[in-house]
């Protein structure tokens, strides 16, 4: 499990898991939140050997503080074409394919650039499902035109995220 760069700039995240009289753990909450990282939490709870409560369930809170400069040497994730580009083009792909007056509108758009350059998108906060469909649509024909992260020299996961501003 790969923590998202977003949460060594935030300096870190808190969870909150749910164990029961019988060991089972559960994840209910990580703040601040993003979907595709909560998935990953998820999964890694319930595969971690828990002690069992001795009354019916306890949640426990659980600060995690990041060293940001842990990846001071960090060269963050970005499209081949250069930032500028990619913003214009994006900007021109959405205004050509997706109707819609975006006056005063804003969007966020999170997603993971592998070690390879691969594209997956965790979320995109307070979006249609029409305007979801093309920027995802937009980020496939761009998904091998990414350079990974890299820290010491070294590609790596990263997560990316764009925001989005009409005025």
């Amino acid at each position: 499990m790969r923590i998202p760069l977003n949460y060594y700039e935030n300096k870190g995240f808190t969870i909150q898991i749910k164990v029961d009289s019988l060991a089972n753990a559960q994840l209910t909450s990580l703040d601040p939140y993003i979907s595709g990282f909560y998935k990953e939490l998820q999964t890694f709870v319930k595969g971690t050997a828990w002690i069992a409560t001795k009354n019916n369930s306890q949640i426990y809170t659980l600060p995690v503080k990041l060293d940001k400069q842990k990846i001071a040497n960090m060269e963050k994730a970005q499209p081949k074409e250069g930032i500028n580009a990619f913003y214009e083009s994006f900007m021109k792909y959405i205004f050509s394919t997706y109707y819609r007056n975006f006056k005063y509108s804003s969007y966020k758009i999170n997603f993971e650039v592998d070690d390879k350059g691969k594209i997956s998108i965790y979320e995109i906060t307070l979006a249609d499902g029409a305007f979801r469909f093309e920027v995802k649509r937009f980020l496939e024909r761009k998904a091998g035109l990414w350079i990974p992260a890299k820290i010491d020299g070294k590609p790596v996961k990263s997560t990316f995220t764009l925001p989005i501003k009409f005025q």
